[in-house]
């Protein structure tokens, strides 16, 4: 799966300046595809599911 820059830059962009991101436990590795840019976050256990909302 694959997302542009840009609209990853949108996406950010669009959080108010206080908001806090978080990766799920999994954790999460974004790669540039074709280049050596690569940046892993660790992950944060779930306490509640239900309170993550989508803003997709």
């Amino acid at each position: 799966m694959a997302i542009g820059a840009a609209e990853l830059r949108r996406w950010i962009e669009s959080l108010p300046e206080a908001s806090e991101v978080a990766i799920d436990e999994g954790g999460l590795t974004l790669i540039e595809i074709g280049g050596d840019a690569y940046l892993e976050v660790g992950g944060v256990p779930l306490e509640n599911e239900d309170s993550l909302h989508s803003t997709t």
